[in-house]
């Protein structure tokens, strides 16, 4: 993270109204990092699935949202496809 002299936004629009953080934190047991979350007082929402991911967001003392992701392989959005996608669009421009 770097530290600016004016707010950045913290989050995107992908599909509709799909909103997405750009700061996800990858947890291997989505339940109980939830519940962890929620009994040491910290606003969450609840558990969302997209496309064979579940997610919750969280908020910073600021309210920006930050992401917890139970990555499911196979998943396009899995780290490791959006890694692929993201080589083959650089081989793609040059």
């Amino acid at each position: 993270m770097v530290k600016v002299d004016s707010p950045q936004p913290t989050e995107f629009i992908t599909k509709g109204e799909q909103k997405n953080s750009y700061f996800n934190f990858v947890v291997d047991d989505i339940e109980t990092a939830h519940q962890h979350f929620k009994r040491n007082g910290i606003v969450t929402t609840e558990i969302d699935n997209f496309d064979g991911m579940s997610f919750f967001d969280f908020f910073d003392l600021d309210g920006n949202p930050l992401s917890v992701v139970n990555e499911v392989e196979g998943s396009p959005y899995h780290s490791d496809n959006v890694r692929k996608m993201q080589e083959s669009d650089k081989h793609n421009k040059q």
